[in-house]
């Protein structure tokens, strides 16, 4: 992938990108929490354009510049006019 982003909530980072695609089913909720977990022991991140399950928790954990994120938004978006379902859903208030 090359260097880390420079942007607060930027993908790359040095290392590999593995993209797959799963169906979506009754099973899908269950396997991607167990995803998460083998993805946090090998300190994976994932991609927040491709996201619709990521938990609030793994979020925070692989997102590093988060908190200057959030500052930002803050400071740019005082009263939060700004929102989705992915930033409620990940806590980015």
């Amino acid at each position: 992938m090359g260097y880390s982003s420079k942007c607060y909530l930027g993908f790359s980072e040095p290392g590999y990108t593995l993209t797959f695609d799963i169906p979506n089913n009754k099973k899908l909720e269950s396997f991607y929490k167990n995803l998460e977990i083998k993805l946090l022991k090998i300190k994976a991140k994932t991609y927040l354009t491709k996201d619709s399950l990521m938990s609030e928790i793994y979020f925070k954990k692989t997102y590093r510049n988060l908190n200057k994120f959030i500052n930002y938004k803050k400071y740019i978006d005082p009263k939060s006019k700004f929102v989705s379902y992915q930033s409620l859903r990940l806590g980015i208030k």
